[in-house]
């Protein structure tokens, strides 16, 4: 379990990191263009974790067991539903002009990662966030491009 918190971790700093390139907005001024950033804030994201962990929490109450009669079996519903609801909420948290199929995309990622499905490589996860949503993996490769160009600057002086 303590690998799955992890790996969520990484999938929502990805997904942040998305929100924030997404969410940008350009507006083109004479010979200059100037970046209005509309990022989460330190409050939205410290809700979206707690929203996260509690996902996490729900998806391993939601496990079917062997033994599960009708009434577990109807908790273990709940349970699932409450897991999409909260993870929905993070994401949307995290993104608020994301629109619903996309965070459903993500959502059904961030599921397959808590089953600890989703592979470690960055190339294979990023593919998968291509299927899910084209827009989203997208901004992940131009943040890397941005982080790896300013630290290539900053080497250069």
């Amino acid at each position: 379990m303590r690998k799955h918190f992890g790996f969520l971790a990484m999938l929502f700093a990805c997904l942040l990191s998305f929100t924030a390139a997404a969410s940008a907005q350009h507006i083109a001024i004479p010979k200059t263009i100037q970046s209005v950033v509309d990022s989460p804030t330190k409050d939205d994201i410290a809700r979206a974790v707690a929203k996260a962990l509690g996902a996490a929490v729900s998806h391993e109450l939601s496990k079917p067991q062997p033994c599960d009669g009708i009434l577990e079996g109807l908790a273990r519903g709940v349970a699932r539903q409450a897991r999409d609801e909260l993870i929905d909420s993070a994401l949307q948290d995290l993104s608020p002009k994301s629109k619903a199929f996309e965070r459903a995309a993500i959502r059904n990622l961030v599921v397959v990662a808590l089953d600890g499905k989703l592979p470690r490589d960055r190339d294979q996860v990023l593919a998968q966030l291509r299927r899910a949503a084209p827009d989203a993996a997208d901004a992940v490769e131009i943040v890397e491009f941005l982080i790896r160009f300013s630290q290539a600057i900053d080497k250069s002086k």
